[in-house]
């Protein structure tokens, strides 16, 4: 496999990337270059992050200062800067219907409102959006114990209500949340709880049709004992490949597997010889790992060290240990993949830039 480092931009505070084109904010409140609007009118001095839906690139600090930048047309859509009003946009996908799910602050009260990309107005609304899936098609919120799929005007579809316990590292009962949104396949949608079951919910209906707990799992590989009831092993660390249908994951020297496509559904863990060779762990602090149809880009941030995982023959295939001075516990914030590029942000607020050649 051939990997090389092609860039390395230092100061970058945030970035995001669509396709091949790279936008970042650098710690001193610039953007990159193929933006044609300055931060200095727009921001004080908090860098703030970036993010893009579609075809809009929205930055946004924790001051309420925010802008929204149209890709296709480079031009400017809205941005904000008074004192009076702070915005906050959530990353959820409703461009279909023309809108954006944006939180509202007046006085420090909080609003949750549909903010009109047309007319560039705030719509308030009376209930709440944690998710939209599947092109937007379906509004989801999420409550700790409940979930519901609604309509865009607030009329509810369906709830369905959690009521699992568990025991938890410390050996403390528990009652389980939902932890996270993984996606759907197959009309199914797909959580995590935070007893690190996994739960398929029937999408039209809100009915339960798959819980992957203790019983649908094979611990066998463990070195240790997994009692019932207890936390399950990396129950947070997988998600949902809609494309190959399978729930996939990484952690420490396992890779989790949920094929979607077999008549029972099994979890399995997969004990990797090769992460010895490569003197990797994979460990991280978010869930979400860079992955295609082939590989998982994974990195162990304890080191500052980065890896391919090949999902076909479950090896490391590659590793690399970034040029970097280590200051602190997590070495390494962000990653993301795109077009045959890997960008790994550590915490010295450099951007490495790499490029595979399969």
């Amino acid at each position: 496999m051939n990997i090389q480092l092609i860039n390395r931009l230092e100061n970058v505070r945030s970035f995001v990337v669509k396709n091949k084109d790279l936008f970042y904010v650098t710690t001193d409140l610039k953007i990159s270059d193929n933006i044609n609007f300055s931060l200095s009118d727009i921001a004080s001095k908090y860098p703030g992050e970036l993010f893009i839906i579609d075809y809009l690139l929205i930055w946004q600090d924790g001051r309420g200062r925010c802008a929204i930048y149209d890709l296709n047309k480079s031009s400017l859509l809205f941005s904000n800067s008074t004192d009076d009003k702070e915005f906050t946009f959530r990353r959820i996908d409703l461009l279909n219907y023309g809108f954006l799910v944006a939180k509202i602050y007046v006085n420090e009260i909080g609003q949750l409102c549909l903010f009109k990309i047309g007319d560039m107005t705030f719509e308030k609304i009376d209930y709440n959006i944690t998710d939209a899936l599947n092109d937007s098609h379906v509004l989801i919120n999420v409550d700790l114990k409940e979930i519901e799929r609604i309509s865009l005007d607030g009329l509810k579809k369906w709830s369905a209500t959690i009521s699992d316990k568990y025991l938890d590292i410390y050996n403390e009962e528990k009652s389980a949340v939902f932890r996270q949104i993984l996606g759907s396949y197959n009309n199914i949608l797909w959580c995590s709880l935070s007893s690190g079951k996994l739960i398929g919910i029937n999408q039209i209906s809100g009915k339960f049709i798959h819980e992957i707990g203790y019983e649908e799992s094979d611990f066998s590989i463990f070195p240790y004992e997994i009692k019932r009831n207890e936390y399950i092993p990396y129950g947070k660390a997988v998600q949902l490949d809609a494309y190959k249908g399978e729930i996939v994951g990484l952690r420490n020297n396992y890779f989790i597997r949920i094929d979607l496509n077999q008549f029972i559904l099994k979890r399995e863990y997969i004990f990797i010889k090769s992460m010895d060779e490569h003197k990797i762990e994979s460990s991280f602090s978010s869930s979400i790992f860079p992955m295609d149809e082939k590989y998982i880009y994974f990195c162990d941030d304890r080191v500052g060290k980065i890896a391919i995982f090949d999902r076909h023959s479950l090896e490391v295939v590659w590793s690399y240990e970034l040029d970097m001075a280590h200051d602190g516990i997590a070495q390494i914030l962000e990653m993301e993949y795109a077009d045959n590029r890997w960008y790994v942000l550590d915490r010295n607020y450099t951007l490495h830039v790499f490029e595979k050649q399969d």
